[in-house]
């Protein structure tokens, strides 16, 4: 019964939807940190996760990173996630795979086994990001979108722009970022577009950038307008807690805990594990976690 309510969230979506819902998953959260709070991440966007979620973060990094994100979602379906980013003299590049897979039993019209097959999608952005000066930086992806359900496909792809304001208030950051604009070709007889959102954070610390209290909003032409909370509390620079909600978003309606998140990260010495769990009411309980490298 999961498997059957959360396949009619997604898969099914690509078959019979018409423009602009087939490509949703593109709004599932990728990466534990910015997962555990409460995907509010647009403004701090300081590590690999900037690739998603910000681009235009990409430019505080100032060594080489590189991560690898698994997700357990509900039933079979699993999502991968690879990301490399390197600074350059002309700005700071970046990549990232995203792989979500999803095995499939085929039955004949009798109700008899026919075998299995595998739905899957493929997302690949490739980004830059640059300091115009001390307070302002820009970024945008290239993404490449492939949709492969049985043995139908479809191909797109998009940009997103993002922009970070380090602001005049001490400790504040503003940042935005313009996604999904762009395309996808045409699915069996069905025109997909993908989701386009427009994403608005501003992040403020506070105890020497201890605590960390954030928020998203998102202005998506799919979706109500709705935002997202979050918090990180350091704890001598080596283990994080965290909390997030995300506020009136329609996928996050089944129970009055879906919307919740929490999470934990430990870094030592330039390595990183973060961990993330996000209730999904009948459904369940979706796992992150994430290991990365800087060096």
């Amino acid at each position: 019964m999961k498997r059957i309510l959360f396949l009619l969230l997604l898969f099914p979506t690509l078959l019979f939807a018409k423009s602009d819902i087939a490509t949703r998953f593109l709004f599932l959260p990728q990466g534990a940190r910015p997962a555990g709070i409460g995907e509010a991440f647009c403004a701090i966007a300081d590590d690999y996760n900037a690739i998603l979620w910000n681009p235009a973060g990409i430019s505080q990094i100032d060594k080489k990173e590189i991560s690898f994100t698994h997700t357990k979602y509900l039933v079979y379906i699993n999502t991968e996630q690879l990301a490399f980013i390197m600074p350059t003299k002309y700005g700071n590049l970046g990549t990232s795979i995203f792989y979500l897979s999803d095995q499939q039993i085929r039955m004949t019209e009798n109700g008899e086994f026919d075998g299995e097959f595998e739905n899957k999608i493929i997302l690949i952005n490739l980004s830059y990001s640059k300091k115009l000066n001390n307070k302002i930086s820009i970024g945008t992806n290239f993404k490449h979108l492939g949709i492969y359900l049985a043995d139908k496909e479809s191909i797109g792809f998009g940009l997103d722009f993002g922009f970070l304001y380090n602001s005049f208030i001490k400790n504040t950051n503003i940042g935005a970022n313009i996604q999904n604009i762009g395309y996808t070709s045409k699915f069996i007889d069905y025109k997909i577009s993908l989701p386009l959102n427009l994403k608005i954070g501003i992040a403020h610390w506070f105890f020497d950038k201890r605590l960390a209290v954030l928020t998203d909003c998102n202005f998506s032409r799919d979706y109500s307008p709705n935002i997202n909370f979050g918090t990180e509390i350091k704890i001598k620079k080596i283990i994080t807690f965290r909390f997030g909600y995300k506020l009136d978003n329609e996928l996050y309606k089944s129970s009055k805990y879906v919307g919740l998140s929490c999470g934990f990260g430990l870094s030592v010495n330039g390595c990183s594990l973060d961990y993330a769990i996000l209730p999904f009411g009948e459904l369940g309980n979706i796992h992150k976690l994430s290991i990365g490298l800087r060096f």
